[in-house]
């Protein structure tokens, strides 16, 4: 099975791309939680 590298980065964006994205928000959600935290 031969898989051309176009084909290989179509299936890692659609793969790696949703992840990184939740990855970015719940990095974001920690960053506003540990700032409420820290004002209190």
């Amino acid at each position: 099975m031969i898989i051309k590298v176009s084909d290989f980065w179509k299936i890692a964006s659609s793969e790696i791309y949703p992840t990184i994205v939740h990855f970015t928000q719940i990095l974001l959600n920690i960053q506003v939680c540990a700032r409420e935290f820290f004002h209190r």
